[in-house]
């Protein structure tokens, strides 16, 4: 009924104050949580019309009316004791809790003729029984409610509820239309207002309680509506639960650890790989006792491999997964554990809306999902509520090239002074620009670091520089050798196309020794790469009991995806960063002596296309040079870095970056005004970061009889590809073109060992 509806949507806001019960004080508009209550009790009274009761049970096929606006009417029901500032606020979380105001604004504040006016014909079809029984039914619920949902434990006392007399009155058209105008007029004067201040920017403190209010009613409404029960609690509050999860006594901790634990507020760490930096960050944002806990990452295997290891710590209820394909992997979960496809189709969808709705405690994400607040989605500021006094943990933060980086860093810095959030950024490494800003953004004094004798103990790899191209005779016999030799064998390429050519130079010679070889790039299949990665994991993962030897090529999807622990390394030159994550595959926990890291000197076309300017690889070459033939000491990886981004390399990183950063502030995060979406930047986004997937045109029989059952299992017969890549294929006549469910149908090569083939031949 709507009565158990409304209660629901108060209970789950309920559930969120109590998560924030300072946050009203830290963003100055004090009685947050008061004037929410409020909108949360009235936000739906409008679907008592008549004409909308038919609707919802069956009599008419529509009501021509937004429920929400009519919903207007009922505001002085419970404003007593309210503001005018804060009543038109309260009016406008109301009246777009479902459409953006512009809609809103277009369809009911023009002048209408009084035989065409909508607000008359709204407010007729609310019989004043129907408004008598409302107001009765609220009068005995608002007490019982009140108790036993403990709002005054908050500081929200209850509203008190206008007399029937009044409240008859205010059901008129005049009270909507009054309503309207209040909401129009605010948004207008702030529309002027930022378009004429100095530094729109500096506005967005007296913008928050917009946006949390409608964040927050929105975020509620959909819980409700969802039937989503209680909130879990917090993320782990205290170095005890995580110690005790992690099964990481005290005495075991590493110094870094230590230091993470005490630390309060914002910070950078740098720590070896395999030292337990996901530890750290656990026990860093159990200090900072935040009301929820954001784990990023950069790409989809390494988020759901995150995702499964946090569940195992803290539990799959108190854990979700948000990503461009988390339901695909969630179902492949649930597939695992007896679920017939029906089920587990359902149940994924489920698991990913609730991660969608604020639901879990601890959401493992990627920084894209944050970043569609700062590009204005429709319904961002219930993202933006979301990231109130979180704490987010950066993983891997040197991934990123410096214009999408800028826009992150720049996106972490407005919700660290603005909505109360907290973040840890963590890495191996971090470039000097990269630590540099990220200490100004934060005012980070210094990264935490792990100590000399942590280090010495990550002694894993010898460096050697070759002559020559990966793809040279030379080197094709030298990996030869190591295989022969029983090693296992990593083989990484910059580009897809010479990763396919040197598989198909060596894993006919490796099938003849017998010995097992894998090609892993990003141009597979879903289904395909689960099942290469899943190979690769078993052949040359992290607790390997046997090894045997076993040649794997890839391309930089290796960097940072799969927890493997091979034995010798040949790779293309490439940025110090990159080469450093490879290296991070080889002898991973350094159990056993300095393993081989062999990087080659020759620097080709695809290279340069990739790692554009090549100057960067070029200095890495340069710095690297002097280390040839020696153990690589961890502890001076700074200093190589360091070394790298001097003169033209730092030039040219710190121009796109600040470019990048001064267009992002100025036209994302100056623009974010409360109560409307932006469609055109929410196009932007979705060609910046989602980029596209098309169904090899050999797999559309399959897609089809998949789609009609499975459609989850029909989604993982797609291939991810570039925007450019797209308009190649595009271009020569080799795409066809969406239509309804149908996605983009590539005509070129595909098959399960070497992937898509894009040499358009």
């Amino acid at each position: 009924s709507l009565l158990e509806h409304t209660r629901a949507v108060l209970a789950r806001l309920r559930d969120v104050a109590a998560l924030r019960p300072n946050l009203p004080q830290r963003v100055g508009f004090p009685r947050l949580w008061a004037v929410l209550a409020r909108g949360a009790v009235v936000h739906d009274l409008g679907k008592a019309a008549r004409g909308f009761q038919a609707v919802l049970r069956g009599r008419k096929r529509r009501w021509p009316y937004r429920h929400e606006v009519l919903s207007l009417a009922f505001v002085p029901w419970l404003s007593e004791g309210l503001t005018a500032d804060e009543i038109t606020l309260l009016a406008a979380a109301v009246v777009t809790h479902h459409k953006d105001w512009a809609e809103i604004e277009d369809d009911y504040l023009a002048a209408f003729d009084p035989e065409d006016d909508p607000l008359i014909d709204m407010v007729a079809d609310l019989s004043p029984q129907d408004a008598a029984g409302l107001h009765r039914d609220l009068q005995a619920a608002l007490p019982r409610w009140w108790s036993e949902m403990d709002w005054p434990s908050l500081g929200v006392a209850q509203p008190a509820l206008l007399p029937w007399p009044q409240a008859q009155a205010a059901l008129r058209p005049e009270t909507i239309r009054q309503q309207l105008r209040r909401v129009a007029a605010w948004v207008k004067g702030w529309e002027e207002r930022l378009y004429d201040a100095p530094d729109p920017l500096a506005e967005a403190a007296a913008l928050r309680p917009g946006v949390l209010l409608r964040g927050y009613l929105v975020q509620s409404d959909h819980m409700g509506s969802a039937g989503v029960a209680a909130l879990p609690g917090p993320p782990p509050q205290s170095a005890k639960a995580v110690s005790e999860a992690a099964g990481l006594p005290a005495e075991r901790l590493y110094p870094h650890q230590r230091l993470a634990a005490a630390q309060e507020g914002h910070a950078l760490l740098v720590a070896p790989t395999g030292s337990g930096k996901t530890e750290a960050a656990l026990l860093w944002a159990a200090r900072q006792r935040p009301a929820r806990l954001f784990y990023t990452l950069p790409y989809q295997a390494s988020m759901n491999a995150m995702y499964d290891r946090l569940a195992r710590l803290f539990g799959r209820e108190r854990v979700g997964l948000l990503h461009g394909r988390s339901t695909l992997a969630l179902y492949r979960r649930l597939m695992e554990q007896a679920y017939t496809p029906q089920a587990a189709a359902a149940a994924a969808r489920t698991l990913r809306n609730k991660a969608g709705l604020a639901y879990y405690p601890v959401r493992v994400f990627s920084p894209y999902q944050m970043l569609k607040a700062a590009f204005q989605l429709k319904g961002y500021e219930a993202m933006l509520a979301d990231f109130a006094q979180a704490a987010f943990v950066f993983d891997e933060i040197h991934a990123y090239e410096p214009r999408r980086l800028a826009m992150m860093l720049e996106t972490v810095a407005y919700l660290a002074r603005h909505y109360d959030a907290r973040f840890l950024l963590m890495s191996a490494t971090f470039p000097r620009p990269i630590r540099e800003r990220l200490q100004h953004l934060l005012g980070v004094d210094a990264p935490i670091r792990a100590d000399a004798a942590t280090y010495r103990r990550f002694r894993r790899h010898r460096l050697a520089l070759l002559e020559g191209d990966l793809a040279s005779p030379e080197t094709l016999t030298h990996i030869r050798r190591e295989l022969e030799a029983g090693r296992q064998t990593l083989v990484v390429a910059n580009t897809v196309r010479k990763a396919q050519a040197l598989w198909q130079e060596l894993a006919p010679w490796a099938a003849a020794q017998g010995i097992p070889a894998y090609l892993l790039h990003s141009r597979f299949t879903g289904e395909d790469r689960l099942r290469k990665e899943q190979a690769i994991l078993q052949a040359a993962g992290l607790g390997q009991t046997a090894r045997q030897p076993v040649l794997v090529v890839a391309t930089q999807v290796v960097e940072v995806s799969l927890n493997l622990d091979l034995d010798v390394l040949f790779s293309d030159p490439a940025p110090l960063e990159a080469l450093l994550q490879r290296f991070g595959r080889i002898n991973r926990l350094g159990q056993r002596p300095p393993a081989e890291v062999f990087v080659l000197r020759e620097v080709d076309e695809g290279t340069r296309r990739v790692y554009h300017p090549g100057e960067q690889v070029e200095r890495t070459l340069a710095v690297l040079e002097a280390e040839t033939g020696l153990p690589v000491d961890e502890a001076r990886l700074q200093d190589w870095l360091d070394a790298v981004y001097t003169d033209e390399v730092l030039s040219a990183w710190e121009a796109a970056y600040e470019a990048e950063a001064a267009e992002f502030r100025a036209t994302f995060l100056a623009g974010l005004l409360p109560f409307q979406g932006n469609p055109d930047l929410a196009d932007q986004f979705h060609r910046l970061f989602d980029g596209v997937e098309v169904l090899p045109e050999a797999l559309w029989e399959r897609w089809q009889a998949l789609h009609a059952e499975r459609p989850l299992e029909a989604d993982a017969l797609l291939v991810p590809i570039r925007w450019y890549q797209h308009e190649q294929l595009a271009a020569r006549d080799l795409l066809t073109s969406a239509d309804g469910d149908l996605p983009p149908i590539a005509r070129v090569p595909y098959n399960p060992t070497l992937g898509l083939d894009l040499t358009f031949r």
